[in-house]
């Protein structure tokens, strides 16, 4: 007679340390703790970071503004020139405000510690989701294993705003779970829950009105034979609560983002277009994360990873005995569905926007036989996994330092995408900020290497050079950008700014002339000019200078 599993003591044992959830948990919490821990001592990156935590943080630190939240864009900043009015994250802007509370400043490290604790969050429902899915325990735990330790997801981690992914997997993940018990126990209050979770989704990312068509297509090819019932009840009420959702929201963000719809329509329509080779990366980064980049770009794709990930799955699920198409093409569509907004944005192929995309991913590993056959008394069968996750585990280790300050963060976006002139550009700045003017100068001569016609890579050598007292090189990066760009009037003023500091006021009173006739506005040009006269006598001029700066701060301060 065959031994059970309780027949033998250690593979019963055994079967509890892979099968126990709270066990399992535990690991989850602890090794995330340990893998990611050390991004809690990470400073900023500069990237979009320093604008929502610190130049917002007299919003973040007033719970009284909460209602500001739920009517502005997320970029709004009180005092400053307003800025992107694409994105719309009120509940994000809310975590926000939560570590200001809690950390008392704008220091990092709080803000990196709740986005270790969403990232733990994620892991954990999707193992419950994974579970109710009806994914075996052993497989399940191994798939979130593989999740929590992806390397291209760890930008969601130690990137500050990467929350708004994880943020978004919280709430679809938990909206998901409930749908799936009430579909087991019919119980009205988990109908109910599931569209509250639906609700908080969509005030953290637009993406997730993806979830409505991944929840039809559930109850149509997955829900319909494996409860043994048509579910009309569900279309109806679903239907019922989606729209009174989505009507209240949809107007209030139209209002925070004063958006135009015929030009925000034309621009998505002509990002997808321009976007779609992306698909080829998110793809092989999926499965291959060997060639990451915190500012990757179109011309970076690499079409070979994206090629090897499908032939991989696509060989998985051929191998695949008594195959399930439609938990296969269930998997599918949550993988696509969900990157597909990522092609709208203009500022495509940042990493950790597979995050929630991924969930399908692995739905799709989970009915391959590789997944299937593992077991606490197959162990063999988890080999290839373990030894994906033991790489990707040595991969994240050696990556999130990239993350670690605003230097590393933008060199490593210089370093790993060959045509990223934005991270040239970006790091220079950042050189000049803490005033390593050399550094900067050296940047900027590397990005006009990749591109040579560059807007502003000149002028911001010829003002690194002007820190550096180095004069006559300021005056010849200023004419190569002029010569590229003639009407560019803050090179015209940096020039004028050159003659003036090698005694030449003739010459720069003419560039600050040639500023204004370009940019009327410009009120420094005009302070200039009128010092300019002022030392020549010549006070009718002077006056109508001053007149004009007074005009031009008086209507700044209206």
């Amino acid at each position: 007679m065959a031994k059970t599993k309780t027949d033998n003591p250690k593979a019963s044992s055994g079967s509890a340390i892979w099968t126990n959830t709270t066990l399992q948990v535990v690991i989850i919490v602890i090794f995330s703790f340990i893998l990611y821990g050390k991004a809690l001592k990470f400073g900023f990156n500069y990237l979009d970071d320093s604008i929502l935590v610190i130049d917002n943080y007299k919003l973040n630190s007033d719970y009284g503004n909460i209602p500001k939240a739920f009517n502005q864009h997320i970029f709004k900043v009180e005092g400053q020139a307003d800025r992107s009015h694409d994105y719309y994250r009120p509940l994000m802007t809310f975590s926000f405000m939560l570590d200001a509370h809690i950390a008392g400043s704008p220091a990092p490290y709080f803000y990196h510690f709740t986005n270790l604790l969403l990232h733990i969050l994620t892991g954990i429902l999707l193992l419950i989701f994974f579970k109710k899915f009806g994914i075996a325990s052993m497989p399940a735990f191994i798939l979130c294993l593989f999740f929590l330790i992806h390397p291209a997801l760890a930008q969601a981690v130690a990137w500050i705003p990467g929350r708004n992914d994880s943020l978004l997997a919280v709430f679809v993940l938990a909206a998901f779970i409930f749908l799936l018990r009430y579909l087991q126990e019919r119980r009205t209050y988990l109908l109910v829950l599931h569209i509250f979770m639906f609700v908080l989704a969509l005030f953290s990312k637009e993406n997730s009105i993806m979830l409505i068509p991944l929840v039809f297509f559930y109850l149509k090819f997955i829900a319909k034979d494996k409860f043994n019932t048509n579910f009309k009840a569900p279309y109806l009420w679903l239907g019922i609560g989606y729209l009174i959702c989505i009507l209240p929201w949809w107007l209030m963000r139209q209002a925070a983002l004063d958006a135009n719809n015929a030009t925000y329509v034309s621009n998505v329509i002509k990002n997808i277009i321009t976007n779609a080779p992306m698909i080829s990366q998110y793809i092989g980064k999926t499965l291959f994360p060997f060639d990451l980049s915190v500012l990757p770009t179109i011309k970076d794709t690499h079409f070979i990873y994206g090629i090897l990930a499908v032939a991989l799955v696509a060989a998985a699920i051929y191998f695949t005995p008594n195959k399930r198409w439609n938990y296969i093409l269930f998997g599918l569509f949550w993988y696509f569905i969900f990157l597909f907004p990522a092609l709208v944005s203009p500022f495509v192929g940042l990493e950790h926007r597979i995050y929630v995309p991924m969930f399908g991913f692995l739905l799709i590993m989970a009915e391959t036989k590789w997944i299937k056959d593992i077991s606490p008394v197959n162990l063999k069968a988890a080999a290839i996994p373990l030894g994906f996750i033991i790489v990707f585990i040595f991969l994240t280790n050696t990556r999130l330092p990239v993350f670690k300050d605003r230097i590393s963060f933008y060199k490593n976006g210089t370093e790993t995408s060959e045509y990223g002139t934005f991270a040239y550009l970006t790091l220079g700045k950042q050189y000049e900020k803490i005033e390593k003017y050399d550094s900067a100068i050296i940047t900027y001569q590397k990005g006009l290497k990749v591109d040579s016609t560059l807007i502003m890579f000149h002028n911001n050598m010829a003002t690194d050079y002007m820190k550096l007292d180095m004069f006559p090189e300021a005056e010849r990066e200023i004419h190569k950008e002029l010569a590229m760009y003639p009407n560019n009037y803050t090179a015209i003023q940096n020039l004028g700014t050159v003659y003036k500091l090698t005694d030449r006021m003739d010459l720069a009173a003419e560039q600050w002339r040639k500023v204004l006739k370009i940019k009327p506005e410009f009120t420094y040009a005009y302070q200039e000019l009128a010092k300019y006269y002022l030392a020549k006598n010549d006070t009718v001029n002077y006056n109508k200078c001053n007149q004009a700066v007074n005009k031009l701060l008086g209507s700044s301060t209206n």
